[in-house]
């Protein structure tokens, strides 16, 4: 490689695929034949361009979604952002000596990434191999090395570098190649000495990015301000409330056109024992006529539209129903073992079911305990997933309505009982007395009864009862309450005492009862 007559080197910069290379200087006259004292190697290198600087979306954003989302083309085509170069060195036909290859190597000059240069450039190919190891995969260096004829030539892969997007462009490409002439076939003026040569090749570098698509914040809604914020992208924020002061419309905000303000219909609740006007501050007035009261403390005095005063029990002269509903009762019951699952809860369920005797009769089924696993349990009663039986339900809602009445009907300290209270009639003397009875006898095999002539759905109906409303027969609709609901009322009463109630005490039980395949109903037949 000390020859003078060794071919000179040249740059190469790469465009799109570009090759640029350096030969050895031939006579004009020069054959297909070794020509002594021709030494020397020529090389070719040609680099892919341009090269994407992104690797991700995250490379392209200008962090304003008002711009839309940019992004990177590496992610749509892998390996776009890898610089590729390759290296062609060879032996020209026309030179009378082997050469071998002692190393190869390459260096981006400029890049910003780590790993910038590799002295592990791979052969791709080669050919007019004459000893070494010449196979694709190899890297020379050291022991290894490839000796090639006349007319052969070795090709490098340099791919190994990933740009980044700090990047430059363009990258300049540094390969360096140690070669030795073996003097093998023209010994005259030739050199055995290694000579390492260095050639440059330029590789273009893009952003790689592409624009996003600008966001358009318009939610076609007449009652937002319609904006886009760069940190978060679209923002609809609602306009102020339409109010034009004037309590005797109704204003609204339609989205197609913005406010409106609608004149309210004529102040009218049909009703005979009120004046009723509009003045725009105040709205509506309905003035009464004249305070229905009769003075007496067991009624609630009203005007009705049609019948003038109206002066209805309110129940507060004769013993006041209590009630809870079944989910009440559930979790606070503390289970098999009898101990609450919170501090300060109550076995509320268990002390008024001792009222019965300690015993009561629920859907044909002995009801005399609060254990979770038990046929015989309140719990298992109430606690219960219906699983397409409607007659659990209603056996849920018969022992909530048994114990609202029991804790009803508990009005004497010596005795704790009241009238018509027993195992056999729970609910004796309380509203829902009637209802109670026919639906538990119906229990076992339906979910409906008669009442006072009139078919009932039994879950509805006790279901009302343990929320607190009233029962209409009649008509089997719940309506509410004349006066406090029995719902409103605190548990207390001649008898008991569990005010404040603490908390439930029994939500595990309650759950575990659930789960199991235990019922207080019978098999249908």
């Amino acid at each position: 490689m000390g020859n003078p007559k060794l071919g000179l080197i040249l740059r190469c910069t790469g465009l799109a695929l570009v090759v640029l290379g350096a030969f050895v200087l031939l006579p004009a006259a020069a054959q297909a034949q070794c020509i002594p004292g021709q030494h020397g190697v020529s090389i070719f290198k040609s680099c892919i361009s341009p090269k994407n600087r992104c690797a991700t979306d995250a490379d392209c954003s200008d962090a304003d979604f008002c711009n839309g989302i940019e992004q990177c083309a590496t992610e749509e085509s892998p390996g776009s952002n890898v610089l590729d170069c390759d290296i062609t060195l060879g032996n020209p036909i026309t030179h009378c000596d082997n050469e071998t290859i002692l190393e190869a190597a390459d260096a981006v000059l400029n890049a910003t990434g780590p790993g910038a240069s590799s002295s592990t450039i791979v052969i791709a190919s080669a050919s007019g191999v004459v000893s070494g190891t010449c196979t694709a995969g190899t890297d020379l260096g050291g022991a290894v090395t490839c000796t090639i004829a006349p007319g052969g030539d070795v090709h490098f892969r340099a791919n190994y570098y990933t740009t980044v997007f700090t990047d430059p462009t363009p990258l300049n490409d540094q390969a360096s190649v140690t070669v030795s002439d073996t003097c093998s076939g023209s010994p005259s003026g030739c050199s055995s000495t290694p000579n390492t040569v260095q050639f440059t090749a330029a590789t273009d570098t893009v952003s790689g990015c592409s624009p996003g698509t600008p966001l358009v914040c318009n939610d076609n809604n007449a009652c937002t301000s319609d904006s886009c914020v760069p940190a978060t992208g679209c923002v609809f924020t609602p306009n102020p409330p339409c109010n034009d002061n004037n309590a005797c419309t109704t204003d609204t905000c339609d989205p197609a056109i913005g406010c409106v303000f609608t004149p309210n219909a004529p102040c009218n609740d049909n009703n005979a024992c009120t004046t009723d006007t509009c003045d725009p501050v105040l709205g509506c007035v309905f003035t009464p006529n004249a305070p229905c009261d009769d003075n007496n403390t067991c009624t609630d005095d009203t005007c009705d539209p049609v019948l003038g005063c109206v002066f209805t029990d309110n129940g507060s002269c004769v013993t006041n129903e209590i009630c809870r509903t079944p989910g009440f009762w559930g979790t606070h019951a503390c289970g098999l073992t009898g101990t609450c699952e919170k501090t300060n809860s109550q076995n509320i369920t268990l002390d008024v079911l001792a009222n019965f005797g300690g015993a009561l009769t629920i859907c044909g089924a002995t009801i005399d305990n609060t254990n979770e696993g038990n046929a015989n349990s309140a719990l298992e009663a109430i606690c219960v997933s219906p699983k397409g039986d409607s007659r659990l339900q209603l056996a849920r809602q018969l022992m909530a309505a048994a114990l609202n009445c029991g804790i009803s009907n508990s009005t004497d300290t010596d005795i704790c009982t009241g009238a018509g209270e027993s195992a056999a009639n729970p609910c004796g003397g309380v509203s829902i007395e009637d209802v109670f009875n026919a639906c538990n006898d119906a229990c076992p095999t339906g979910t409906t009864a008669t009442v006072d002539g009139h078919e009932v759905s039994c879950i509805g109906a006790l279901d009302c009862f343990n929320n607190g409303g009233v029962f209409d027969v009649a008509t089997g609709e719940c309506g509410a309450a004349e006066g406090t609901s029995c719902h409103d009322r605190e548990l207390v009463n001649g008898c008991f005492s569990f005010e404040p109630p603490g908390p439930a005490g029994s939500p595990k039980a309650c759950n575990d009862a659930r789960k199991n395949d235990i019922t207080v109903v019978p098999p249908l037949p």
